[in-house]
């Protein structure tokens, strides 16, 4: 008999979005391959003009007072990275009052997490360390690094550009333990009263 013929797979999740075209609908806005929750408040999440890195636009995060859970507007993706390093790359303008949280997890019930970033008070921290104070009102470039699979050590790197600055760099951050696939990549605006944040230049990977 002839061996079995199996469909190949769906390649790893790519995302490069800087949020320039246009949405005629608030659900337009959302990026291919992305998942948002707002409470049925699609304007939550929606593609702005107010504020951009490069361009002209980018994508607006509104808190609103409330919502059922504090964790709401947020935006995932599920790259299904298990092997190579993932990068994430991303511009983001935080106003007074905002509170960003970023952060990756694996499929694992209860989930494990790597890089793990909040922006809260003019303060950025990840993994629960204090790493440097960082501007509101002004764009701000964060990209991670984390080894999957083979390549896991527990360990992710940062670097946070600010304008005006050297770039701040720290490598060696810690994962939870037996944290190795990167299953799901969320932002998050974790305020409770209303205030917003933009993202812009949005870049995600997986490097062999």
């Amino acid at each position: 008999l002839p061996a079995a013929r199996f469909a190949p797979g769906p390649p790893p999740l790519s995302v490069r979005e800087d949020f320039e075209q246009p949405a005629s609908t608030a659900e337009e806005s959302i990026p291919s391959g992305a998942v948002a929750s707002t409470e049925g408040r699609p304007d939550l999440i929606a593609v702005s003009d107010e504020a951009a890195a490069t361009g002209r636009r980018s994508l607006k995060f509104t808190d609103a007072a409330g919502l059922k859970h504090a964790f709401d507007p947020h935006l995932y993706f599920q790259p299904g990275y298990h092997e190579g390093t993932a990068v994430c790359r991303f511009a983001v303008r935080v106003r007074p009052g905002a509170i960003v949280f970023h952060e990756w997890r694996d499929a694992h019930s209860p989930y494990r997490t790597g890089p793990s970033l909040w922006i809260e008070g003019g303060t950025l921290r990840a993994s629960g360390q204090e790493l440097l104070k960082v501007p509101t009102d002004e764009w701000i470039k964060v990209e991670l690094r984390a080894g999957l699979g083979n390549q896991a050590d527990g360990r992710y790197e940062i670097r946070v550009d600010i304008p005006g600055q050297p770039p701040f760099r720290r490598e060696g951050l810690p994962c939870a333990e037996g944290w190795k696939s990167l299953d799901w990549l969320g932002f998050v605006s974790n305020a409770t009263d209303p205030t917003a944040f933009y993202l812009d230049d949005l870049e995600l990977r997986n490097n062999p």
